[in-house]
């Protein structure tokens, strides 16, 4: 759902009502029907897109499932044969010894292909290598099929080039004399990048046997298809989401309150400081040869502001919406621009991609449980990974690439603080968020640190918002070169209004128990509500087009 439109505003109360009055599993189908309601609405591709990848990773997994059972019976009847009951006989009786190894034959004797299970099926690692490239292969189709299309023909264009000194013809080797007309290009179906990692994260976990596959297939439809965070994000995990599903919902009046709470402050975020700031930041950006340094500087300050408060705005109506209905997501943000250091960025950034990122990618390639060069390594390919991920575009990757070199220095430096409190607090029902304090004696250097972090971060951003890498190149390079200091390329207000989300934001970060939104007086409380209403309403831009992320 496109939470910064008048079809948000109109029909998110009726599907408050009447999904908060119907019970299980009623109440599933309903949000099922509506979610794909909304999807095709807004882009049917979408709609098509999802259902194929949902159902490819359920069969997937109820087939993996099977097989890792038959695995494990085909061992079981191996140490049966070898006569390995000695470790049974320390802890079971004979006679249960014995009826476990008849039940077993006669199941064998039932079903002779389990006989024959390391034969004739793909066990292991090579189940779970075809189910992730069937559940990615739409991704890959979609999102990645022109970037890919594209280089292979710069490729074939340079090696067509090359032959062409040592009297080879081109077609002589069959490569195309015009790369262009060739380009593959289909546009993808928003959201794509948020439910193919949530399908994947749920194959994943099931090959881990974290817990059995699903056997209703519209309740694994539902689990993909929540309307709430499904184009972009929050991530969803199955444990975590699935039960909720499962659940009779009992209308939670303070749960809602806060969902209400976040989605007004989410919406602030987005239609008046976001939308607005785009309306200056695009010509920018998109004329920076003309633009001078300084111009590109307070527009890559602005662009760093104008994404953290377009996707924090986002992820705010998201969970507030869920919450409103009974559902408790995991939180996506925590004052990201307060950090020390990337590490510590990537902590508070995106935390659901972060932490799929860790569980999927990092620690499979074994963490930091290894020399420190092969940690270096992981670490670099995690945030590859990660660049690939937001855009079928070098300059993302470049940036993933950045970030994890980053994460590599302050590791080398000891800039890590080991001993950090733990950010528990991800889900909304907390009554306030605990700041995630640092064993810093000097102020100044952790305001120094986190001054220092921004502006490498706004570099980063840099790679993120231009076409291609030698474009981000010209704009760092004016940035550095320029002499002019003219700074003012927005009106005065929204200056106003980020200076608002920054106290805000500082808050939370140092006092969370002064956050206006839970003051506890209540003229504090309501003066917000209204002003943040008001605002919405005289200075916010409605309609003014996708979230940033939505293409991911």
């Amino acid at each position: 759902m496109v939470y910064n439109s008048f079809l948000f505003i109109w029909l998110f109360p009726i599907i408050f009502m009447v999904g908060n009055n119907l019970t299980v599993p009623y109440r599933k189908y309903f949000f099922l029907l509506a979610s794909y309601g909304i999807y095709i609405y807004y882009n049917k591709w979408m709609t098509l897109t999802l259902i194929a990848v949902s159902l490819i990773s359920y069969f997937f997994a109820k087939y993996l499932e099977r097989n890792l059972e038959m695995n494990q019976r085909k061992d079981q009847k191996k140490d049966l044969e070898k006569g390995q009951e000695k470790d049974l006989e320390k802890n079971l009786r004979k006679d249960q010894e014995k009826n476990q190894e008849k039940d077993l034959k006669k199941d064998l004797r039932k079903d002779p292909d389990k006989k024959n299970c390391g034969k004739e099926t793909i066990c292991g690692k090579g189940t779970i290598c075809a189910g992730v490239i069937a559940t990615i292969l739409p991704l890959v189709i979609f999102k990645y099929g022109h970037f890919i299309s594209e280089n292979l023909s710069f490729i074939k264009e340079n090696l067509s080039s090359f032959t062409d000194r040592f009297g080879l013809t081109s077609g002589s080797l069959g490569l195309m004399s015009n790369p262009d007309e060739n380009h593959f290009s289909i546009i993808a179906p928003l959201g794509i990048s948020f439910f193919t990692f949530q399908a994947l994260s749920y194959v994943f976990d099931v090959y881990r046997k974290k817990y059995p596959a699903e056997q209703n297939l519209s309740n694994y439809l539902t689990y993909m298809a929540f309307f709430p965070s499904m184009i972009a994000g929050p991530i969803n995990r199955y444990d975590q989401l699935m039960p909720q599903l499962n659940t009779v919902q009992v209308f939670n009046r303070p749960l809602a309150e806060k969902g209400l709470k976040m989605i007004l402050w989410g919406m602030f975020l987005k239609v008046v400081i976001a939308d607005r700031l785009q309306l200056y930041i695009d010509p920018v950006f998109d004329g920076f040869l003309q633009e001078s340094g300084s111009s590109l500087l307070m527009a890559a300050i602005l662009y760093s502001i104008q994404l953290y408060t377009d996707f924090a705005g986002y992820s705010l109506m998201a969970i507030g919406a869920a919450a409103t209905l009974g559902y408790n997501l995991k939180q996506n943000f925590h004052n990201p621009y307060f950090s020390i250091g990337i590490t510590d960025f990537w902590h508070r950034w995106h935390i659901t991609l972060a932490h799929w990122l860790r569980d999927y990618i990092y620690i499979p390639l074994g963490g930091s449980r290894c020399s420190k060069k092969r940690n270096y390594a992981n670490i670099l390919i995690t945030f590859a990974v990660s660049g690939i991920w937001h855009g079928a575009n070098w300059t993302f990757i470049v940036w993933g690439l950045l970030h994890g070199l980053f994460q590599v220095i302050e590791k080398i430096l000891g800039l890590q603080k080991k001993k950090e409190s733990k950010f528990s607090s991800t889900d909304i029902e907390s009554s306030s968020i605990k700041p995630r304090y640092f064993s810093m004696k000097n102020r100044s250097i952790r305001v120094a640190r986190i001054i220092l972090t921004f502006f490498l971060i706004t570099f980063l951003w840099i790679f993120f918002r231009m076409n291609t890498i030698e474009d981000a190149w010209i704009v760092i390079e004016k940035i550095f070169t320029s002499q002019d200091m003219h700074f003012g390329i927005c009106e005065k207000f929204i200056y106003v209004f980020i200076a608002i989300v920054f106290i805000k934001d500082l808050i939370d970060e140092i006092r969370p128990s002064c956050n206006p939104f839970y003051h506890s007086k209540t003229w504090v409380r309501w003066a917000t509500y209204l002003f943040i209403f008001t605002s919405i309403l005289l200075f916010g831009v409605f309609d003014a087009g996708q979230f940033i992320y939505a293409r991911f």
